[in-house]
């Protein structure tokens, strides 16, 4: 079975107008079949439709409005509210040199849904997850980081650094001739880490290393 599946018709959602526009014309006389080929509405869809109006009509025990408009919030497995949190959280640990993997990002979806008790997301969540937030959410290599250098990496630590630096200098009277620079090329102390996801258009995305 393929991710995603494509539409093979170019046949638009039907609305709640037309589909009310589709009973009345059933109501006035018009058939089944040819109201649906004339407000384009499936014809199995707008039978059920009118069997949902009709049991409107005749049970008093019905809800005084039954939605006329396609609905999809049965396959829903979060709410909208839930997710703009998970975005929120995701965000935040990114921040925090803290990006998730996909499969650190299934775990914790799993773990949501079952500490709000909510449907169980399947495996194919967090395609569908990623895709409806493409604007916001990117995966991406991150930059391997050791824990003391983001730890460290504050503006106190850094100003504390360069007064030290400057006390140094003015001590050997250091001159730009007598300052050279180490090449640490060969010399490896970070890992490859595996891709996070974190926000779209960030420079950078760090994962901490130990």
């Amino acid at each position: 079975m393929p991710q995603y599946c494509k539409r093979k018709t170019e046949t638009e959602h039907p609305t709640e107008g037309r589909i009310v526009a589709a009973l009345d014309a059933i109501a006035n006389g018009l058939t089944l079949r040819k109201a649906a080929d004339e407000f384009r509405i499936s014809k199995s869809a707008l039978q059920r439709y009118q069997a949902k109006h009709a049991k409107q009509k005749d049970d008093a025990s019905a809800p005084l409005e039954t939605p006329l408009a396609p609905n999809y919030q049965h396959a829903q497995i979060s709410s909208a509210a839930q997710e703009q949190e998970l975005l929120q959280f995701i965000a935040e640990v990114s921040d925090m040199f803290h990006g998730y993997t996909y499969k650190q990002l299934r775990v914790f979806a799993y773990d949501l849904a079952v500490s709000n008790k909510i449907k169980i997301p399947s495996s194919d969540w967090q395609k569908g997850f990623m895709a409806r937030n493409g604007e916001r959410l990117a995966l991406r290599a991150a930059e391997p980081t050791p824990l003391i250098r983001t730890t460290a990496l504050s503006r106190f630590n850094v100003e504390t650094f360069f007064n030290y630096l400057e006390t140094c200098y003015l001590k050997a009277k250091s001159t730009a001739g007598t300052i050279y620079n180490l090449d640490e090329t060969g010399c490896t102390t970070k890992q490859r880490p595996s891709k996070v996801v974190g926000k779209e258009k960030l420079q950078e995305s760090w994962e901490s290393c130990w």
